[in-house]
């Protein structure tokens, strides 16, 4: 059951999405605690720059509100700078002829003209321009940044490279768009052929179609475990721009292994906030075992309670449920169970000093240990008992 500031925080999405003005009649009443539950739950999930002064004019202690407008304040001029260096990171790139889309939430900001915030720049480059575009990057201020991760995990394993401007900016350099062990994968070919240029700033700029953003935020929610709000907004905002009417999205969804995740966020997306895409979710909806089981799980309360960052084992168990068939779910329950040099990379262990052969039977045991507990808290969700669930489906 959704706390009092949870279902305020879902109305203020519902509201957010439609870009009206909340009215104060339709939050739950809030005591101190309840106000300062729903601000730390605005915080959490990094919609204070959208959302978060919505709430002000509904009682909010003042304190509450002027911390609320401090950070929604920072998170605006934070983006805007990000957008400046990202017109700098274009230019370098332009001028050494390399091909470049950019990715997530600096295209979604830009594009919908959204206060959206986002944490760091991505852009995809072709594989084989990776280094010459490292090199066009670092000529104007860029290192490799250092992860906590071995750097053959990110060449091997990965699809990305992080670099570090000289004050402090974030970027990853993609040449993919996903693990070479993820069952899900978007063509990144196809992404930079079917994507549109942009005005930006007195020069142009690549953005994916928005049926391919859509798909990519179903994979950031999969990775994620359905659990950050601002998916189901940029979803809004992609709908709104006609992503489901690209006739190719239902099936480049499940070409790409994505089709019963993008299901699942449009389902929350419609209970949340509203959103229309009926059509694609008749046609993606997965077997009558898989749906019942996601929809047990209450996805909208996914988003609002963040319940995959504080219940261990649960992005793992929607990895499994959103797999395109049993015997993908099947490796990919044995790939997190017995994970090889990749999961021990990503793990954190140098490729140097791996664990020793005892301690991976130990981790072995404790990954089959947490996949009983979710397979036992599945079970609990889709047991016909008088409960109260968050938010409604239909």
């Amino acid at each position: 059951m959704l706390s009092p500031d949870q279902r305020a925080l879902g109305v203020l999405l519902r509201f957010a999405a439609r870009g009206d003005a909340p009215h104060p009649a339709a939050l739950p009443p809030l005591d101190r605690v309840g106000w300062e539950a729903l601000v730390a739950g605005i915080l959490r999930q990094r919609v204070a720059s959208i959302i978060g002064e919505e709430a002000l004019s509904w009682g909010m202690p003042a304190d509450l509100g002027a911390e609320l407008t401090s950070v929604a304040t920072k998170q605006r001029v934070r983006s805007q700078w990000m957008l400046l260096e990202l017109r700098r990171v274009l230019s370098a790139l332009g001028e050494a002829g390399i091909p470049v889309v950019v990715l997530k939430g600096a295209a979604l900001a830009h594009v919908f003209h959204s206060a959206r915030y986002f944490l760091d720049l991505d852009v995809l480059v072709p594989p084989a321009e990776l280094d010459r575009a490292t090199r066009a990057l670092e000529a104007i201020g860029f290192s490799r940044a250092d992860m906590a991760r071995s750097t053959l995990y990110y060449e091997r394993h990965h699809f990305h490279r992080v670099l570090r401007s000289q004050n402090g900016l974030m970027l990853e350099l993609h040449w993919d768009l996903a693990r070479p062990s993820d069952y899900f994968h978007l063509d990144a070919t196809g992404v930079c052929a079917r994507a549109r240029t942009v005005p930006f700033d007195g020069i142009s700029m690549s953005v994916p179609c928005e049926a391919d953003q859509l798909l990519h935020a179903a994979e950031q929610c999969l990775r994620e475990g359905f659990s950050e709000a601002r998916r189901v907004l940029d979803t809004a905002n992609l709908l709104r721009g006609g992503a489901d009417h690209d006739p190719g999205l239902a099936a480049r969804a499940v070409e790409s292994g994505l089709g019963t995740a993008l299901w699942a966020l449009l389902v929350a997306s419609k209970a949340l906030v509203g959103t229309d895409a009926e059509t694609t979710m008749r046609a993606l909806r997965p077997s009558r075992p898989s749906a019942n089981s996601l929809l047990a799980l209450d996805l909208p309360a996914l988003f609002l309670e963040q319940r995959a960052k504080s219940f261990p084992g649960l992005r793992s168990w929607l990895h499994l449920l959103c797999a395109p068939s049993a015997a993908v779910a099947t490796r990919t329950f044995l790939s997190t169970v017995f994970p090889g040099e990749r999961g021990l990379l990503e793990d954190g262990h140098p490729p140097e000093a791996g664990p020793s052969r005892m301690r991976q039977g130990i981790l072995s045991l404790k990954r089959i240990g947490q996949t009983v507990k979710m397979a036992a808290y599945q079970t609990w969700r889709l047991t016909p008992l008088p409960r109260t669930r968050g938010i409604r489906h239909t």
